[in-house]
């Protein structure tokens, strides 16, 4: 599962990309998504299988417009959210 107390973005605000670093509890397929609204389009930032222990996911943002965005990371268990702000 998925420690959602130990999930971080930083940087925070961000121009282009950020780094989510999360505690990973067990061994399970994990999926990061961006909901980008003004796209009506969800799009798939990281999906893999991910090993327990702490663990940082490179987030490429450049392709997204400024604004402020909420980050989505799914595992089997549960689901947790973290928003981001995203300038040029």
């Amino acid at each position: 599962g998925l420690n959602g107390a130990t999930i971080e973005l930083f940087p925070n605000p961000t121009q282009e990309n950020a780094q989510l670093t999360m505690e990973v509890t067990d061994a399970s397929t994990y999926r990061i998504l961006l909901p980008v609204f003004a796209a009506r389009e969800e799009r798939s930032l990281f999906q893999g299988t991910l090993l327990p222990g702490r663990r940082a996911i490179d987030l490429d943002l450049s392709l997204i417009g400024p604004g402020p965005y909420t980050i989505s990371v799914e595992s089997p268990a549960n689901t947790s959210t973290r928003k981001i702000m995203v300038t040029r």
